[in-house]
């Protein structure tokens, strides 16, 4: 093999700092207002989302408080909860738009831990946030 690409998987088709992770946040909760928002394929109420969005932030404030610490089961998750926690605990206040977007997912990992959301609902929720973003 001469060559390896490698991403995250999210693809972003804006140049300049219209990828930086406030502008994806905030360009994918604009989204969810807009009416053009494909409400057949996604979602019939994008509302829906921003809460959920919401409710994440919320945990996020749990997860650094090492509230949901059990809930990091895998090795990765782990290591990755870790890595947020160092990311974020000396922030003095977070905004939705100071959390990566891929920060999203790991939260969302821990809360389908916490909460015993299994597949197929933990895919298709987290499919809808993908194609938020």
């Amino acid at each position: 093999m001469t060559n390896l690409l490698v991403g995250n998987g999210v693809n972003i088709k804006h140049g300049g700092y219209c990828f930086s992770n406030a502008d994806i946040v905030l360009r994918g909760l604009k989204s969810l207002e807009s009416d053009d928002f494909p409400k057949h394929i996604i979602m019939d109420e994008p509302i829906s989302v921003k809460y959920f969005l919401g409710h994440l932030f919320v945990e996020i404030i749990n997860t650094l408080s090492g509230a949901n610490d059990r809930y990091a089961v895998l090795t990765v998750g782990k290591e990755s909860l870790a890595d947020f926690k160092r990311k974020y605990n000396d922030k003095k206040s977070l905004k939705m738009t100071d959390i990566g977007f891929e920060d999203y997912y790991l939260i969302y990992d821990i809360i389908c831990n916490k909460n015993r959301l299994g597949n197929p609902k933990r895919y298709n929720i987290r499919t809808i946030i993908e194609l938020t973003f």
